[in-house]
């Protein structure tokens, strides 16, 4: 072989590994390239209750908990901005944060306080 087919036969090899290391390390991450579906988890939960995400990722609340609760997502300060009460909702969240949300009919927190100290059929998005 010449030194010109070893150049070439080289630098092709070179080329694959970059993009298969590029490819293992995109499909390595813990974080879901697919938008996070919550469900209702009995007992008036929300199943997940945690889901993390990328930044500009959505969160599907899938409608499987009916129509007698709602996802009220807070704005990453502590203040209630949706209020969502059809189902299936997908929301986009842009900013990296802590989201928490709640259903006003099974969380002490009510239809307009939001924040992390809400319980019962409360959850939260984490957003990186």
């Amino acid at each position: 072989m010449n030194s010109k087919a070893k150049i070439v036969s080289l630098a092709l090899a070179c080329l694959i590994f970059c993009v298969l290391s590029l490819a293992c390390d995109m499909n390595h991450g813990t974080t879901p390239l697919a938008p996070a579906i919550v469900s209702y988890g009995g007992g008036l939960t929300f199943k997940p209750s945690s889901v993390t995400i990328k930044s500009g990722m959505e969160v599907i609340w899938d409608g499987s908990f009916g129509f007698f609760h709602t996802v009220n997502i807070d704005d990453g300060a502590g203040n209630c901005v949706t209020n969502y009460t059809s189902f299936p909702t997908t929301v986009s969240f842009a900013s990296p944060g802590t989201y928490s949300y709640h259903c006003a009919y099974h969380s002490p927190c009510g239809p307009s306080t939001c924040g992390t100290a809400c319980t019962g059929m409360a959850g939260v998005v984490v957003v990186k």
